[in-house]
This record gives C-alpha cells, structure tokens and sequence, in this order.
C-alpha cells in the first residue's frame, strides 16, 4: 500500500494531470456560477390604454445581475418592459421595475435603471 501511494506522490505526470483537472474544475464553477451584472437597454410596451393618450419612456437602461449561465440565456431582442395600464387612473404614476413586468426569472435581479425618476403620465 506505501508502494502505492508513494508512486502517486512521486509520479511528475499525475500531479500536473491532477492539477489541470483541479484547474479545470475551478474555470467551469466560475464560468458558471459567478455572479455578473449586466446593461441592457429595452423597450416600454403597456396594454389596456382604453381610450386614454399614455406618455411613457420609450426605452430604458436598465441593469441585471444574476448567475452568469442565467444571465447568458436571455435574449436581449425579446427583453421588454410590459406595463398593464388596466388599474391605473388618470394622472402620473412612478413606473416600478422588477422581475414581474419584464418576464425575467427570479434568480435575476433588477439592480437599477434609467432614468430613475420615470413616470407614466395617463390623461
């Protein structure tokens, strides 16, 4: 059993065989669960308007951050920003961003956007 063990400690080739498979391990964990942050500029769509004029940004900036494998799966042609103006009044309303109204998974985040200060205004 020490012959064993000593010829696999001794042996050159199995420790750099070792060493680039423990390397090798180490890239894809980070490669895949690394937590990343990504911009995304995407449109604002709203439905149910009725016969109310609806002033709205037509695009924001928005920031993301999650996992990196999840982040990648996203398509950014097909990120949008979907109001539904059934349940709001006339008048100006603070327009609220999250994982919700842009159809993103929860294990995403909505970490910021811009311009911050965007309102819906009904009339």
């Amino acid at each position: 059993m020490k012959k064993i063990i000593n010829l696999l400690l001794n042996n050159r080739y199995l420790k750099i065989a070792a060493s680039c498979l423990v390397a090798c391990c180490v890239w894809w964990h980070w490669q895949e669960y690394h937590i990343i942050e990504r911009t995304y500029n995407v449109p604002c769509c709203y439905y149910n308007e009725g016969n109310h004029q609806v002033q709205i940004p037509d695009d924001l900036t928005i920031l993301l951050r999650g996992k990196r494998r999840d982040l990648s799966m996203i398509e950014e042609n097909s990120l949008a920003l979907h109001i539904d103006l059934s349940e709001m009044s006339k008048g100006k309303h603070r327009l609220i961003i999250d994982n919700h109204n842009l159809f993103l998974p929860e294990a995403i985040k909505v970490v910021h956007w811009k311009p911050i200060h965007s309102a819906i205004v009904i009339s």
